[in-house]
């Protein structure tokens, strides 16, 4: 008997993939590539949320040199209140309010839809102050300010985000 001769095996069936086309590699560049994106969003997000505190606390700030001011000009008073208010919406909500006369300011504040009912309602009351202050006698309007000023600080405490 003659030995077996040794069997020979063609290699041409055999396929090599570089590392950088293997499924693991695949799957960690868009795990990377996910986790990366996801930080980036989380970082833009809140950086933009962050500077409505610190406006919103100058806000109040200027509302309470405000109320800490001589009222004796009632005109003057109501137009640096209202100045403020638009201010604030203006920042908070990125609506024009710059140029806008009270009434425009309404009709806007009253048509967006995605701004509270309320806060429409509570600056339609601190217009009519200033109609209130031409016809009433001092006692009256400093009552009246006194409330429209505590108006307006609800209004920004409760639309300041958190």
């Amino acid at each position: 008997m003659q030995p077996e001769e040794p069997k020979l095996y063609d290699i041409y069936g055999v396929e090599y993939e570089p590392w950088f086309l293997q499924l693991w590699f695949i799957y960690t560049v868009i795990g990377a590539v996910l986790l990366l994106t996801g930080y980036l969003v989380y970082r833009w997000y809140s950086k933009r949320k962050k500077p409505d505190i610190p406006y919103t606390a100058q806000i109040l700030n200027q509302l309470d040199s405000l109320q800490k001011s001589d009222w004796s000009d009632h005109k003057q008073f109501y137009i640096q209140l209202t100045s403020l208010l638009k201010e604030y919406f203006q920042h908070r909500y990125d609506k024009q309010f710059g140029g806008t006369t009270d009434s425009e300011c309404l009709v806007v504040l009253q048509t967006d839809k995605f701004i509270p009912e309320w806060i429409s309602s509570r600056f339609e009351a601190l217009i009519e102050g200033v109609m209130f202050v031409k016809f009433a006698n001092a006692q009256a309007v400093q009552e009246r300010m006194q409330k429209d000023l505590e108006s307006v600080r609800i209004i920004i405490q409760n639309t300041q985000i958190k």
